[in-house]
């Protein structure tokens, strides 16, 4: 089991000109934010139903970007 720090210092983040990604690896938590609409990052949309398709097209974009600067291991070594 990780402590909390290690997650925290573990996440992935994305940022859009329209909204920031951020990923807590290892759990089912993440947070996500419409730039335009809340600035101040307020509103965390990661639960909202209405955000769910944004959120994985968001996901996906992170992962191509990460599998572009990782091309020979997907996951790093002692990161499993």
């Amino acid at each position: 089991m990780l402590h909390p720090w290690q997650r925290i210092c573990r996440l992935q983040k994305s940022v859009t000109a329209t909204h920031r990604l951020t990923v807590y690896p290892g759990t089912d938590d993440g947070e996500l934010f419409d730039l335009q609409n809340d600035p101040d990052d307020c509103f965390n949309l990661w639960y909202a139903p209405e955000s769910a398709e944004l959120k994985a097209n968001l996901i996906v974009q992170l992962l191509h970007e990460y599998g572009r600067h990782t091309p020979f291991h997907p996951i790093p070594p002692g990161s499993a």
